[in-house]
């Protein structure tokens, strides 16, 4: 979508046309699981209404759009109406005292206020020449070649970001888990500022590497200096405002998280580094490599927790997920010869990101 010479009809809809049809193979999917393992009717049903929103969610093309011209603030404000309208409509159902079929219902609606949004957005604010959407059998065929690798390796991230609290609970008890759960959702919401970081620059990248190799070589390395620099300044900030963070949101009962938030909060540092070398190795088209570092990530994260849980506990478990993140997103691509360039230009961040990081906060003053 970022280079010029796209054909954004023909994406888009080819993008949009897939979305749906896998969103069908994941709902049969779903219901041939329920089907087979789950006999109360009651958990079949609530799991059927909530799995619609797979459907809705294919209109996020829409917003890959809105990125690929750098045109944020369009999805932002809808997004952000979506956001406010959707929490006045929990909270009168919260009101209401519901049965939990209301409740999921209403989190499900939010991906229907999502779409609408999405759509209206498009119509208003995409540009013209785009003209008609278009299913094209030859770009679905290339999109589904080239997001194979990277279905597989999100299989394997998913694993390895998944399996702590899943192997905590079995070796543990629940309070563990709730511990683990509290700081994992403080940082898992805290990485958005990389991802959406990542997301704006990438089509710059794009056009870049299109381009002049030297002018894109040159804005790898700053994207890549300003990943970690601002990662590295998020995790440090998070640490030191564990326990206040704690004591607000969740009271003095769930201290005991504390000293897995601090942990945890390495972890964006190192996400940054992952994220910023996944949208290189996809603008380099270079995604066919990636099923190894995030199998090896799998491997590392399964292994470490089985060793780690029993003689740490819940600390042992956050250990193993920053370690994991930082073998996948840096030691990987040292390993794998096609990535080693990566690895060069994570060491040399550490220092260009310095260097633009101090001129940045020369110019605010």
């Amino acid at each position: 979508l970022s280079k010029p010479e796209s054909d954004r009809g023909a994406l888009l809809g080819t993008a949009l046309g897939l979305r749906l049809m896998f969103s069908l193979l994941t709902y049969g999917l779903i219901a041939l699981v329920l089907w087979r393992f789950e006999a109360d009717p009651q958990t079949r049903a609530l799991t059927y209404l909530y799995a619609g929103s797979v459907f809705f969610g294919s209109f996020t093309v829409i917003r890959n759009y809105f990125t690929s011209v750098i045109q944020h603030e369009y999805v932002v404000k809808s997004e952000i109406f979506r956001t406010i309208l959707g929490g006045i409509i929990k909270l009168l159902i919260l009101w209401r005292h519901p049965a939990l079929s209301w409740i999921l219902a209403a989190f499900a609606f939010d991906t229907v206020l999502v779409s609408i949004g999405f759509i209206s957005t498009f119509r208003k604010r995409a540009d013209p020449s785009i003209g008609r959407w278009s299913f094209q059998a030859d770009i679905a065929e290339k999109l589904v070649r080239n997001a194979f690798p990277l279905l597989l390796s999100s299989m394997a991230i998913v694993f390895y970001q998944k399996i702590n609290a899943v192997m905590i609970r079995n070796m543990m008890d629940e309070a563990s888990v709730g511990y683990y759960a509290v700081a994992a959702k403080i940082v898992d919401f805290s990485v958005f500022i990389p991802i959406i970081l990542a997301q704006s620059v990438t089509p710059l990248l794009v056009k870049a590497h299109s381009g002049k190799p030297g002018e894109y070589a040159r804005k790898r390395q700053e994207f890549m200096g300003w990943m970690f620099w601002i990662g590295l300044l998020m995790s440090v900030a998070l640490c030191l405002a564990a326990p206040l963070i704690i004591r607000i949101l969740y009271g003095r009962a769930y201290l005991p998280a504390v000293p897995v938030l601090q942990i945890l909060s390495w972890k964006l540092v190192f996400f940054a580094w992952l994220k910023a070398s996944g949208e290189l190795i996809i603008v380099e088209d270079l995604q066919r490599y990636a099923i190894i570092r995030n199998l090896a990530g799998a491997a590392i994260s399964f292994s470490g927790n089985l060793l780690f849980i029993p003689v740490r506990g819940v600390n042992g478990s956050a250990l193993v997920l920053v370690f994991t993140i930082l073998s996948t997103g840096f030691f990987a691509n040292a390993i794998i010869p096609a990535y080693r360039h990566f690895f060069e230009i994570q060491l040399l961040s550490i220092h260009s990101g310095f260097k633009q990081l101090l001129r940045f906060l020369k110019r605010d003053r």
